[in-house]
Parts: C-alpha cells; sequence; structure tokens
C-alpha cells in the first residue's frame, strides 16, 4: 500500500525518521535517507511512499516521534471513502 507523507514543520530527528521509513518500507539506507531529506527540505509537498507493514503502525511510529511536524495518510482509504461518497463503493469495503 502506498501512504501520502507531507512535512509541515521541523524534522528535529532526522535519524529516527530515517530508521522509521527504512524499516517500513523495505528501502535501502540511502534511499530512506534520500526520501526523508526532500521531505524535510519540501515542507507542505505530499510524497508517495510504498509501506510493506501496516500503514497504522507506520503513522502511529512518525506521530510518537515527529508529533505534527509529519502527516501521514493512507492512500487507499482516502480512495475508499470517495468511491463511496459518490455511491460506486460499498461501506463493507471500507479498510481500518
Amino acid at each position: 500500500m502506498n501512504a501520502k507523507i507531507k512535512c509541515i514543520g521541523k524534522v528535529t530527528n532526522l535519524l529516527q525518521y530515517v530508521k522509521t521509513v527504512k524499516s517500513h518500507t523495505g528501502l535501502g539506507l540511502k534511499e530512506a535517507k534520500e526520501f526523508c531529506e526532500k521531505t524535510r527540505d519540501n515542507q507542505g509537498v505530499e510524497f508517495i511512499l510504498p509501506i510493506q507493514t501496516s500503514i497504522a503502525s507506520f503513522e502511529k511510529e512518525i506521530r510518537e516521534m515527529m508529533g505534527d511536524s509529519v502527516q501521514v495518510s493512507n492512500r487507499e482509504k482516502e480512495r475508499q471513502i470517495k468511491l463511496i461518497s459518490l455511491g460506486l463503493g460499498d461501506k463493507s469495503d471500507l479498510i481500518d
């Protein structure tokens, strides 16, 4: 699944941010570091990140570590909510 990541504040602990991204995505250390630096340097811009673990656990870890400076959202869940609102989906299909 993919998640949308957006920095909206100062990233104080880049090392922990890189470790979290690396552990949840399967990216190498260099790629995770480049991604984290790119999100940090482009505040307010959304980036897509493929997550190999639970997006909820990734989001929780990021929130605990970064506070409100980094936002994570689940693209698939947003898509399903939109389909339901358009009458093209069923509420039983909605994921947590």
